[in-house]
Parts: C-alpha cells; sequence; structure tokens
C-alpha cells in the first residue's frame, strides 16, 4: 500500500511539473487543450492547475476560441509577475544580467564592464548589479540563478576546473555564489545558455539544432530532441579541439595537435593576418569581399573552408534542424559567404543537402538563455521528485 502510495504522489508530482512547464512554454494554452496534451481527465488537470493558481505561478488570461456552443476555453499563462529568476553571463571583465519571469521574459536587465579576475570580483559584481535590478524588492524576490560562462566544469557541482578566461583552477563557483545570495545558482556553459535561447526562438517542431560559438575558442552546444547533449560528464561540444591534423599538426593549450581551433580561433586567425603585414581588424571588417587585399583574402579562404568544413560534419553527424553560428568569425563567415556557403555544401551529404539551415547569428543570446534555464530549473526544484 506504502508502494502505491508513493507511486500515485509521484505520478501527481510529475504531472504538476509538466502542466505547469507546458502553460509556460506553450501558454496561453487551455485546460481542455493540457487535458489532450497529457491524456488526463478534465477533473485531474482541473485540480492540478487549481492548486498551481493557488501558489500564484499559473493566471487565467482572456479566452479561447470554441467550436461548441457554450462557455469558451479560459486561456493559461504563468504568473509573469512571480517568482523572479535570474540569468547572468559572465566573460573577462564584463558581466550581463537579466532579471526574468518563469516565461524567461525580462523584467529588467544591465550590463557593465568591470575589472578583476579573482571569483570575489566577480561575485561582487554579479551582486551589485543584482542588487541594482531588484531594488526595493531585494534579491530575495529572486528564487533560482543560472549563471552561463566558459571555461570546463561539471554542471552537476558547478565546480569550474579550469578556465582560461579567468586563469581559474577548480574553482566552487555555483555554491560559493549561492552562499553569498542565499540562492539556489546553476552553472551552464555559455554555448548551451545560447543554443537553448535560439530553441526557445524557433517553432516547437524544430527541436533539434546545434549552435556553434566561433571565437577565440570554438565551440559548440547540441539540442537533441528538446534537450541539450550534455555527454557522459557534461563536456559535450568542445569542437574547438576536434583534431583536423593529429600527427604533424600545430600544438594546441590542450596538449593536443592539430586542433581546429588552433587553425579557425580567432586568436590564430588574426596573428596570422598580422604576421603578414595585414592591419584587418574584426570590428571594423567590410562586408565587401573586395575590402581585402590580394594577401588577405589567401590567407582567410581556407580558414572560412574549414570552418565550412566543420559545420558541415556536424550536419552529417546530427542531421539537425538548423544550425547557428555566433561570435566574432561570423564577420568571416559574412565577408566570404561563398566560399564558406560552397564548403559546407561540398561536404554535406546529398540527401541532406536540400535541408540545410545554416543561420549566421549575431547577438550574444546566452544571457536570455541563461534566464530560461533558471526558469526550468526552478520548476524542477519546485517538483522535484
Amino acid at each position: 500500500m506504502r508502494d502505491e502510495i508513493s507511486n500515485a504522489t509521484r505520478t501527481g508530482i510529475h504531472n504538476r511539473r509538466l502542466i505547469l512547464s507546458i502553460i509556460r512554454d506553450e501558454g496561453p494554452i487551455s485546460r481542455i487543450q493540457l487535458s489532450k496534451r497529457l491524456g488526463l481527465t478534465s477533473a485531474a488537470t482541473t485540480v492540478i492547475v487549481r492548486d498551481l493558481m493557488a501558489e500564484g505561478l499559473v493566471v487565467e488570461q482572456g479566452t479561447g476560441e470554441s467550436k461548441l456552443v457554450g462557455r469558451k476555453p479560459i486561456h493559461l499563462i504563468v504568473n509573469p509577475n512571480r517568482p523572479l529568476v535570474a540569468g547572468v553571463r559572465v566573460r573577462k571583465g564584463y558581466c550581463r544580467t537579466v532579471v526574468a519571469n518563469l516565461a524567461g521574459n525580462a523584467v529588467s536587465e544591465m550590463s557593465r564592464h568591470f575589472t578583476g579576475r579573482r571569483p570575489e570580483d566577480v561575485y561582487r559584481e554579479i551582486e551589485d548589479q543584482l542588487h541594482r535590478l531588484t531594488g526595493t524588492a531585494g534579491i530575495d524576490s529572486i528564487k533560482y540563478i543560472c549563471v552561463a560562462t566558459s571555461g570546463v566544469f561539471n554542471i552537476d557541482d558547478g565546480i569550474i576546473n579550469y578556465s582560461a578566461t579567468f586563469d581559474w583552477h577548480n574553482v566552487p563557483f555555483a555554491a560559493e555564489l549561492s552562499a553569498r545570495l542565499g540562492i539556489p545558482v546553476h552553472l551552464v556553459h555559455f554555448t548551451n545558455a545560447a543554443a537553448y535561447a535560439y530553441l526557445r526562438a524557433t517553432p516547437p517542431s524544430n527541436n533539434n539544432l546545434i549552435f556553434i560559438n566561433w571565437s577565440i575558442g570554438i565551440s559548440s552546444a547540441m539540442i537533441v530532441n528538446g534537450q541539450i547533449y550534455r555527454g557522459s560528464q557534461g563536456y559535450a561540444g568542445e569542437l574547438g579541439h576536434m583534431s583536423i591534423a593529429p600527427l604533424d599538426g600545430v600544438p594546441c593549450t590542450c596538449g593536443g595537435k592539430g586542433c581546429l581551433e588552433t587553425y579557425c580561433g580567432m586568436e590564430a586567425v588574426m596573428a596570422k593576418l598580422h604576421a603578414a603585414g595585414s592591419s584587418l581588424k574584426l570590428d571594423l571588417l567590410d562586408t565587401n569581399p573586395e575590402s581585402l587585399s590580394e594577401e588577405e583574402t589567401a590567407i582567410l579562404t581556407p580558414i572560412v573552408k574549414l570552418m565550412g568544413t566543420a559545420t558541415a560534419n556536424l550536419i552529417n553527424l546530427f542531421n539537425p534542424h538548423q544550425i547557428i553560428i555566433a561570435g566574432e568569425g561570423v564577420a568571416l563567415a559574412r565577408l566570404l559567404s561563398d566560399t564558406f556557403n560552397a564548403a559546407v555544401m561540398d561536404q554535406v551529404l546529398p540527401t541532406l543537402r536540400p535541408h540545410v539551415n545554416v543561420q549566421l547569428g549575431e547577438q550574444d543570446m546566452a544571457v536570455h538563455g541563461a534566464a530560461a534555464l533558471a526558469g526550468t530549473y526552478l520548476i524542477n526544484s519546485l517538483y522535484n521528485i
């Protein structure tokens, strides 16, 4: 009997979490639509929605159309005012914070450059931004925080094993920031956060996508069936350390040879240009290929081809609905777009070519993805089985 009660309770909690997640991701949605979506009885759905409304998590908003005569179905959305969560994007000398509602919609945000590279410097900057954004409501009005950054870490323990950006080793970042703020903190790689933000901006049917950040390093994030693919230890997506010349390649900081980012990472790209006497700067790139000298074109063309080939390899491996590329390197893909597109199409399997959808992004979406993920983590913590 005890097991039966436990299973019933477990099922009830699971359904509550599912309904809240669906209202959050697909609302406005009616009770009838929820029942059909989950295969629950109308009575069971009504009870769960009533409890969620009593907890202040869900509110009614407007009515929908009905084919039947009678009362129109009432739409449900998550409460736009509470609870609040926060997404934070941290990189060297820069921090951006978004305070959002459970749906991930920004309530307030700010960004600022700051000095210092110690963990305490970063904690202090995040805390100050949260104070400024929450004002009289106070930091304790925020129920969950997700911090997006770079480095090697496992999101389960929140320990940054290594960060080249800050020169950190084995920093218990999530635990220390959580203790300082008194709020649960979750750490996420910024590429995963950005991929999640793009996922939420696409139609629900497009739930397989890949995000590539082409910058000083080159990293990727894979969304498989709507979920971030983490790998067995949480380190999946290190595209920059895919070896393209393992025997005689350029030594990489990771200890390997011939890694993609030693050829296509923007630090390596700019070093090649400057060694050839070029004064080209990424932030001043002209989108006209004729603005390049012959020597600059000769240097950049094989780099762009190589990134096109790496992109094609991911398409062949994962067959995503969409690939989004962002970061400073996107300027090169735009500048030599014909070269990049040809490299992709030449290497993609013929059966996949008609379905290739490569988007060159512009914005750093990681902070918005972090805020949305904070909402997801909060829901899971509220109804943890």
